[in-house]
């Protein structure tokens, strides 16, 4: 939902975001919140926080290893926030084990009440495990 990078030309000032630079999909999660009732990104980023319950945040704050007894189903009832691939077992041995994996997780998180799409981690130091 956030615009990590925006391309600005380098001798004109940064230009704000609004809804009308951006091609943003309006409702999420499963109550529908319509981040297109917002002019600016600043707006939606404070509306969304605003609009979380004290678990939501504890929740996105929150990054689990996968194979911690972390399902796809608790991604969604614990609203987590970002879930990192450690040293440990691995979820197959080709791209697309792997992809199915975490698709299995994405889906969930896009089902919580907000529908914050989560962040995944691969802790590979060295390339550990790859």
């Amino acid at each position: 939902m956030l615009v990590a990078c925006a391309a600005n030309h380098p001798q004109q000032p940064a230009q704000p975001i609004t809804k009308k630079s951006l091609d943003i999909i309006c409702e999420w999660g499963t109550s529908k919140f319509n981040l297109c009732a917002y002019d600016t990104e600043s707006e939606m980023i404070q509306a969304l926080i605003d609009e979380m319950t004290l678990d939501e945040k504890i929740g996105q704050m929150t990054q689990s290893i996968w194979h911690n007894n972390v399902s796809p189903e608790v991604v969604r009832e614990k609203t987590i926030g970002s879930v990192i691939h450690t040293e440990g077992p691995v979820p197959g041995t080709h791209v697309a084990d792997w992809t199915a994996k975490f698709d299995s997780f994405k889906r969930e998180a896009l089902q919580t009440r907000l529908g914050i799409p989560l962040m995944f981690g691969v802790d590979a130091v060295h390339g550990q495990n790859t």
